[in-house]
């Protein structure tokens, strides 16, 4: 597999989202967040909003729902913004948000699971938990789920699927120790596993992770062991693709065979980084045509896979 790079836009992306449709594009840095159409990335607006943490397109392809690592809610109708209060959700800054049609949407915080609908200005926990919750992806009607349930060095992770309401459809937990000490963002791809980083404190050093689990039976399918690394990376799945966005230790991103966690390509923290210096990654999204999104601190760079 290579990867051809297609387009460098100058700009922080923290963060980067897609409208339902695929005619829009979104990115947060700092200060501001930027709108490009699709597919020919053409800049139509910037939204001057600082500190955004996670976003998300609504059904008219064109107003968001914005959060802010200082707790802040804010919608943007296309035009205008508007406050939509301060809600005290601990750690929402470091989990995306997610569309589920409708004027719904949702994200997952300390030890629970939120549902704001935008046009009612209610938000709701439908799930709680006293473990780590992190949703994966929000689609036909079904929020999949991933709680870490650690210890001091072991995890369980118990795998859901619910409903809108909450109701817990499928559950299960997995049936292996997960090494883990620090755990990066787990992602849930279509083929039904469920991908994770982690990295544990041994006598000889720090030891990485990678950890591909049967979201249907809680097995392992997969366990690949970096002695020495120390690096915690977040996942992203598309199709039969996986990528781990690299950590502050690594900052690289690596692509995987999805069926097997075999390595396809890896974007070294060189290439990314640039007359820049240091230029960490922040998150990966994949289109709908089949371009590769990897959004850093300075950049975002857009790339072509070629099988």
């Amino acid at each position: 597999m290579e990867l051809v790079l297609e387009k460098t836009i100058r700009s922080a992306a923290f963060d980067i989202a897609v409208s339902p449709d695929g005619s829009r594009l979104a990115i947060c840095g700092e200060r501001k967040i930027t709108i490009f159409s699709l597919p020919g990335l053409y800049k139509e607006n910037t939204i001057r909003v600082s500190h955004t943490s996670s976003m998300v397109f609504l059904g008219d392809n064109k107003s968001m729902l914005i959060l802010t690592t200082t707790g802040r809610c804010i919608f943007w109708n296309g035009q205008i913004l508007e406050s939509l209060g301060k809600w005290q959700v601990p750690r929402w800054e470091e989990k995306p948000v997610f569309y589920a049609g409708g004027n719904d949407v949702f994200w997952a915080g300390s030890h629970g699971i939120w549902k704001y609908n935008v046009n009612e200005g209610t938000m709701l926990k439908i799930f709680q938990t006293p473990h780590e919750p992190y949703i994966c992806r929000v689609e036909d009607g079904i929020v999949y789920a991933v709680i870490l349930k650690y210890g001091v060095q072991l995890q369980h992770i118990e795998i859901l699927e619910l409903d809108f309401a909450g109701t817990v459809k499928r559950a299960c937990i997995s049936r292996n120790n997960i090494q883990a000490a620090l755990f990066g963002e787990p992602c849930w791809n279509k083929n039904g596993n469920i991908a994770i980083s982690t990295c544990v404190s041994k006598p000889l050093g720090v030891y990485s992770y990678c950890y591909l689990i049967d979201s249907v039976n809680g097995e392992i399918i997969f366990q690949k062991c970096e002695p020495h690394s120390g690096s915690c990376g977040d996942f992203y799945a598309a199709k039969d693709l996986l990528v781990k966005v690299g950590d502050a230790l690594a900052e690289d991103v690596s692509i995987f065979d999805a069926s097997n966690m075999r390595m396809l390509h890896r974007i070294e923290k060189t290439y990314l980084a640039g007359t820049d210096g240091v230029n960490p990654p922040s998150t990966v999204t994949f289109l709908d045509d089949g371009r590769l999104l990897v959004g850093t601190w300075t950049k975002l760079f857009v790339f072509k896979i070629v099988s």
